[in-house]
Order: C-alpha cells, then sequence, then structure tokens
C-alpha cells in the first residue's frame, strides 16, 4: 500500500478520500505502519464524533466491561485508551454513547452472561438509537457465536476478535462514517491481515439480514471482522484443515479414553508423555502454519491504565498446551513470544510515567521465547528487566548523591551513590551511556515486578534460581494444578503428575521459604473417581495454598473432553466441589497465619470501600492488606506491620519510625 505521509493524516482536505483509500487495503497492512495507520483514523473519528458531541453539547461517553482474565483486564486497557484517542470520555455506566464487551469464552456460563447483559443492552439502545455497541474478545473467535451475534443481535455495531483489537479506530470509523456496505471498500478482503500467509477474515463490515419480526430493533450497519488464522489458504485449504481437525478431534478422544482405562500406565511418567507428546503434536498439526508467518505482534497505539502505578505487560499471545478441557488455543491461538527489545521498551515508558509495579502476562510465561531469534528463556527475560532496574537505580543513587554533595567532594558522593545500588559494576558513565540519565532516575521508581500465567510442566530450575536472586520479583508464583490425580492430569494433557507436582512445589518452597503459592482446581472433570478426588484432596492439604481457584467442571463446545465418557453428575460435582472448598479454606487460613506479627511491604492501591480512614493494597505475595492511611499515600509501597489473618486478607498498622 502507498504510505500515507504524516503530514498528510492531520490536515482536512482530501480526509475522507484518504480514509476511503487507507480502509481499501483493509489489514493487509504491515507491522511497522499499523501504529501509524490507526493513528490516522482515530484522528478522523475523533473529528466526527467532535461535531456529534458539539451538537449534544456535552462530551461523549464509552464504557468497557471486561470478562475473563488478566489478559483481558489488559486488552481492556488498551481499547479504552483508544477509544480515549477517538475523543470518548470514560464512564462507570451502561448508560454510555459507546458500550464494549471484552468476553470470555472459557465456560459456557461466560457466553450466557454476555448474551444475557447484552438482551438488556439492547433494551437502552432502543431509547437511544445513535448508542454504538462492540463486541470483541474470545468468545467472537468462535464463528457460530459470531453469525448468532450477526442474526440475532443486529443492534451490536462493531464485532472483533482477539487479533485485531489494534485496529478499533479503523472499526469505528467505518462505522460512523458514511462509508457504505458494498461500495468496495468494506467487502472481506481477499489475502491476510498484516502480510500473514494462510489468514482469513471470518466477515468484515457487513449488513445484517432482514430482522424477523421485533421491528423495533433498530437498523444497524454492522462491521464485523474476525482473523481466524488457523486455517490453510483458501477454500480447499480451510476445508481440509476443518476435515483435518475433525479426524484429530476423534483421534485424541480415543487416546485420551485410553489412557483413563489404563489408569496403572498413568502412573508412570514416561507412558503418560508419550501420549501426551502425540496428542501435542497432532494438535499443533491441526493449527496449521499461518503463525510462523506473522512478522509482528502489533500492539494498540495507546492504553488507559485503571491505576496510574501499575500494569500489565503482554509479553507473549497465544498457547500451545491444548489442555482437552480448554478452548484458549482455538480462540487466543498459538504461543507467540514479543522481543525482550519491545517489552524492555514498553516497560522503561510505563516506568518513566510513574509504574511502580508491572506484571508480565501470558498464557504460559514459562515458555516464553520459543522461536525467537537469538534465543531467551524467561528467566533471561526476567534477568534483563531486572539488570535494567538495577543499573536504574545505581544511576539514582549516583544522582541524588551528587546532587547533595559539594562541587570538592562530586567523585566521592558519585562512588557512595554506586556502592548503595543494586548494580555495583555500574558507573556514573556507564550507566547514563548505555540508558540516559533521565530514563534511570524515572526507572528506579519500577519496585516490583509480577508475572502470571505458570504452566508447571515448563517452571525450569534456571527460572526458581533466577526468583531466589531477585530483589524486583515479587516471591509469588501462580501454578495452576487442576487435579491432584496422576490420572486425571493425563486425561486433561497437562504433562505432569502428581508426583512432580509436589516436587516442583518443594523446589520452590527450598529457595524461597516466604513464597506464597496460588493454584486453580477443577473438580468433576470426565471419569474423576471418588479415589481421584481424594488425591486432589491430599495435594491440597500437602502444599497448603495460600488461596485456590475452585471450578465445576464445565463441558467446553469444541474441546475433547466435552466428548469423553463418564461426565460426573451434577450432584456428586457440588458435594466434591463443597468438601474442596472446606479444606482450601481451613489450609488457606492455616497458611496466612504466617505472615501475622511480621511488617511487610504493601503498595496502597485504593481507599477502602467499607472502614473510613483506611486504605486497601496487596504485598510482594499477593495478599490484599487493608490498613490505616490517607489518600496521598495510594500509589506508594509502605511497610505495614500485619496484625490480624482473615484467612484470604490482612488487616495492620502501619509501624511506628
Amino acid at each position: 500500500m502507498s504510505e500515507m505521509p504524516v503530514t498528510e493524516m492531520g490536515s482536512a482536505g482530501g480526509a475522507k478520500s484518504r480514509a476511503k483509500d487507507a480502509a481499501k487495503s483493509g489489514a493487509r497492512n504491515d507491522g511497522k505502519d499499523e501504529a501509524k495507520r490507526q493513528r490516522f483514523f482515530a484522528g478522523q473519528c475523533r473529528e466526527l464524533l467532535a461535531k456529534r458531541a458539539l451538537g449534544e453539547g456535552r462530551p461523549l461517553t464509552c464504557h468497557i466491561q471486561t470478562f475473563g482474565c488478566q489478559m483481558n483486564v489488559r486488552d481492556s486497557e488498551k481499547l479504552l485508551g483508544a477509544l480515549l484517542e477517538m475523543g470518548y470520555a470514560q464512564t462507570d455506566s451502561e448508560d454510555a454513547d459507546f458500550v464494549v464487551y471484552n468476553t470470555c469464552t472459557v465456560r459456557e456460563n461466560a457466553n450466557l452472561r454476555v448474551y444475557g447483559r447484552l438482551g438488556q443492552l439492547g433494551k437502552k439502545k432502543e431509547t437511544n438509537p445513535d448508542m454504538l455497541i462492540a463486541l470483541c474478545g474470545c468468545m467472537m473467535q468462535e464463528a457460530e457465536e459470531v453469525e448468532k451475534v450477526r442474526k440475532s443481535y443486529r443492534f451490536v455495531d462493531i464485532v472483533f476478535g482477539t487479533h485485531n483489537l489494534h485496529r478499533l479506530p479503523e472499526l469505528v470509523w467505518r462505522r460512523i462514517s458514511d462509508t457504505e456496505p458494498g461500495d468496495g471498500h468494506d467487502r472481506v478482503a481477499n489475502g491476510s491481515p498484516g502480510g500473514i500467509s494462510g489468514s482469513t477474515l471470518q466477515n468484515a463490515a457487513i449488513s445484517p439480514p432482514k430482522p424477523k419480526g421485533n421491528t423495533k430493533t433498530p437498523k444497524t450497519k454492522q462491521v464485523i471482522e474476525v482473523w481466524d488464522i488457523k486455517p490453510l489458504p483458501g477454500a480447499q485449504g480451510t476445508a481440509n484443515a476443518q476435515q483435518k481437525t475433525a479426524n484429530v478431534q476423534q483421534e485424541t478422544a480415543n487416546v485420551q479414553q485410553e489412557t483413563a482405562n489404563a489408569r496403572s500406565a498413568s502412573s508412570s511418567e514416561a507412558a503418560q508423555r508419550g501420549d501426551d507428546d502425540k496428542f501435542e503434536k497432532d494438535q499443533a498439526d491441526t493449527a496449521g502454519h499461518a503463525w510462523d508467518s506473522i512478522p509482528d505482534i502489533m500492539e494498540p497505539v495507546s492504553a488507559a491504565r485503571k491505576y496510574s502505578f501499575k500494569t500489565g505487560v503482554n509479553i507473549m499471545y497465544g498457547c500451545d498446551n491444548y489442555c482437552t478441557y480448554c478452548i484458549v488455543p482455538y480462540v487466543r491461538g498459538r504461543e507467540r513470544s514479543r522481543r525482550p527489545e519491545d517489552i524492555l521498551a514498553e516497560i522503561r515508558a510505563l516506568a518513566a510515567d510513574g509504574v511502580v509495579e508491572v506484571m508480565l502476562l501470558g498464557q504460559n510465561v514459562n515458555s516464553y521465547g520459543k522461536g525467537l531469534e537469538p534465543a531467551i528463556t524467561f528467566a533471561g527475560l526476567l534477568r534483563e528487566i531486572e539488570a535494567e532496574v538495577a543499573a536504574a537505580d545505581a544511576c539514582a543513587g549516583i544522582t541524588m548523591g551528587a546532587s547533595e554533595a559539594t562541587a570538592g567532594d562530586q567523585n566521592k558522593a558519585g562512588a557512595t551513590g554506586t556502592a548503595s545500588g543494586r548494580a555495583g559494576n555500574y558507573t556514573n558513565e556507564k550507566a547514563k551511556a548505555e540508558f540516559g540519565a533521565e530514563t534511570m532516575l524515572r526507572l528506579s521508581g519500577l519496585k516490583r515486578i509480577r508475572f502470571m500465567t505458570s504452566h508447571p510442566k515448563d517452571l525450569s530450575d534456571e527460572l526458581i534460581e533466577t526468583m531466589a536472586a531477585s530483589k524486583a520479583l515479587c516471591r509469588h508464583v501462580h501454578l495452576p494444578m487442576q487435579s491432584g490425580s496422576s490420572a486425571v492430569l493425563a486425561k486433561m494433557n497437562r504433562h505432569y503428575t502428581k508426583e512432580s507436582y509436589l516436587e516442583l512445589v518443594a523446589k520452590l518452597r527450598k529457595a524461597m521459604p516466604d513464597i506464597s503459592i496460588t493454584t486453580d482446581i477443577i473438580v468433576g472433570f470426565p471419569g474423576e473417581t471418588e479415589e481421584d478426588f481424594r488425591e486432589t484432596l491430599d495435594v491440597v492439604r500437602r502444599v497448603g495454598f495460600d488461596s485456590a481457584f475452585t471450578f465445576q467442571y464445565s463441558p467446553r463446545s469444541g474441546t475433547p473432553a466435552a466428548r469423553m465418557e463418564g461426565h460426573v453428575s451434577p450432584e456428586v460435582m457440588k458435594e466434591r466441589f463443597d468438601r474442596l472448598l472446606a479444606l482450601v479454606q481451613e489450609t488457606g487460613a492455616a497458611a496466612s497465619q504466617r505472615f501475622v506479627g511480621t511488617v511487610q511491604e504493601v503498595l496502597a492501591e485504593e481507599e477502602n470501600t467499607h472502614l473510613d480512614g483506611y486504605l486497601t493494597g496487596r504485598m510482594g505475595g499477593n495478599g490484599l492488606v487493608h490498613f490505616p492511611g490517607g489518600r496521598e499515600l495510594i500509589g506508594q509501597i509502605i511497610p505495614v506491620r500485619i496484625t490480624l489473618s482473615k484467612g484470604f486478607y490482612f488487616y495492620g498498622e502501619r509501624p511506628l519510625p
């Protein structure tokens, strides 16, 4: 495509013509031009929305409702940043001019919740036809859900998925501009979004069919753009891929059933690994090879953080694990890692903007780096981030020491500052030369690094050693167990056993006795026996998790587990769930007692809504703490003495100086 010069992007003359030319090329833009492209469309939207706001005598508002995980929370921050850039003002109410539902599809109940809320939203739009509604996220990566929205929820204006959220400004422009469907600018793009070989667009900016019955529903020009990058290129390739998927899924179901029948074999990790490796290879082939040709991971132009002092940073996208109960690989795609230099640049910018805590996000952060050149592991990435923070602290110490000293004591002050920094080998000149004095001073404000989520099969000794040696990494790991039964874990395709999970916990606790460990547990997976469930209870007792997210198994259409035999009855599942929950509460309360009487570093996050004069924050181990303090402390890390444990949260007091 022809480049849009920066000088033209801000001009008024010919803006509509340039916008239409840009829309023609659709998603065929490459990564390096995408930010420029979306800023252009954000500017076009801003002009159109400003005219409407002027006519109504008020600012136009937007609201984002987030369903699901931390990845979705971070995605919503990016979407909000784009909406603010377009000229919208944020509101907490769904009585907004633009409402976005960022959806989750991990469980069927999540889909039902969205449709229930969407029905209420449709009634609001009947009284406010100018209201815009958008659906995005994991649920929208399922073709049947997109078709349901297209046919039955015609009042929804914009639909997009997980892979193209960076294109929100362009999608909004398509909806609010006078470009009509079918004029050559809103057709399905043949070829690949972003130059991705083997990719297709499921739909793009189409007019919905004529409504049946409900004539009150306002007519809407729907803009639907969902990137499905799993099938092979072309119609025949897509059909072949779909047939292959069906064949592999049937074979997978057979393999998993055989595993369940051969319970004695599952106790052998080598035997289990053989079946699991076969399963993983087949599923990887099913997904196609489109991911390998993506040139860049395209991040949105901007983001609006919920908290000014902490946020998430995506280090990778997608998942290659194909757990038999999980829909995530099908809606988030294959694993892709961001380049470390891009991650570091984002963290530097966040630190310069006052962020003191970042959470590194990925479906499985422990597998970060696969396929990158030069090679790097997740532990290696953490060390690079920490090295910059250490260098920043050293430089900050140098600068502060020098500024407080007399001219004759400059060298002495600099040496003292270097010694006091965590990177003692950094001199004033070296730190400034590599990073710049101003950047170093700002980056030194970054105090905490978290990450989520860790898959037990990939948590390496290298990572444990890195965590133990770190000053900035929080002593907390979320380590989803899912089940304590090796037989059930084999059917889940989790690649570890009860014994290896317990060994991993022992390694973590030996290296970091103060570490907090949290987990996820599924009750009632197909074929789970009472004996299997007791194995889960045994692990909970032996580990003593700080807390656990517990779930009753819910079949997810499209996953191998949904077709497995031996589904546990709702009555048995509920009874087991209640027993597990009681034990988790008991062991969590016991584990939390170790913090009582200790002084913990707590990041003050917000005013307590139930106790006047109290703040709420989190310890490095992720425990929630309520303690006295004023709002001027929000965003700061405060020493707090823990005085009382209430199981999954604490009360504390600020110790005297």
